[in-house]
């Protein structure tokens, strides 16, 4: 008696895509859910679901049964943002945010959004994000040249940052997990009468290159003292105008005489 084989109907690659997907929906949400206890959805978790492939429907079932805990501030977005996340997911995830209990801290770590902040007293301080405006070869919004190249300043407005600090002062940097610390760059800031300035990179009529943060930066050593979060002792700088950079993120702030 011979065997028989049954086979499955080829129903075709975009049926085969669709079980796919809902298995992956399917895995994302009960591997959340069912582990120990129902655990919040985070800014990591999001963008390694973006990185794998998975919808941005599913990104927003994993939000809608377990929550969100990410960072909602300007930063944390842009990160999101920069991630190539839906805006739909990062909609869904400020909804659930709304909802969230309040994280009770019990170190001066605990609960930070990603940022730069001073750590005074036991406390911390957080640096406030500067608004930058361009400018190219020393005009706001200036013309490219055909031939060379011209710097490109990012402005500050104000000769003087509102924070001053003494030295030495320890900096504890809150990062997203997609970053090191080392990214965040500490610089010297071209103080003018009334506004401050650094050069970003250099530009031509054939592109960009050179002169860019990266290679102002100013040595610093990180040591962590919480999960994605480490601290740096400023110490031995000069008085004057300073700034932590961060791709279009910059929190400046000067050192007292």
């Amino acid at each position: 008696m011979s065997q028989q084989i049954l086979r499955l109907p080829d129903t075709g690659a975009v049926h085969t895509r669709r079980i796919m997907s809902m298995i992956a929906m399917l895995i994302v949400i009960t591997s959340v859910t069912y582990g120990q206890g129902t655990k919040p959805v985070t800014a990591d978790d999001l963008i390694a679901m973006q990185k794998e492939g998975l919808s941005g429907q599913t990104m927003v079932k994993a939000i809608e049964a377990n929550g969100a805990d990410l960072d909602t501030s300007a930063a944390g977005l842009m990160v999101l943002k920069k991630a190539g996340l839906p805006d739909a997911v990062i909609d869904a995830a400020l909804d659930a945010g709304r909802h969230a209990k309040p994280i009770a801290a019990t170190s001066p770590v605990d609960g930070t959004e990603v940022g730069v902040y001073l750590l005074r007293d036991g406390s911390l301080q957080q640096l406030k994000l500067d608004p930058t405006e361009t400018k190219t070869g020393g005009l706001l919004g200036g013309a490219i040249p055909l031939v060379g190249k011209v710097k490109m300043e990012a402005v500050i407005r104000g000769a003087k940052s509102t924070v001053q600090i003494p030295l030495p002062t320890d900096v504890v940097i809150h990062c997203t997990g997609q970053n090191a610390p080392e990214s965040y760059r500490l610089i010297v800031l071209d103080q003018k009468k009334d506004h401050r300035e650094f050069t970003f990179g250099k530009v031509g009529a054939l592109g960009q290159g050179g002169g860019g943060v990266a290679e102002q930066g100013l040595p610093l050593t990180f040591a962590p003292i919480g999960k994605n979060v480490y601290k740096t002792t400023l110490q031995n700088l000069k008085p004057g105008e300073y700034a932590f950079v961060y791709g279009q993120l910059v929190y400046s702030f000067g050192i007292a005489p």
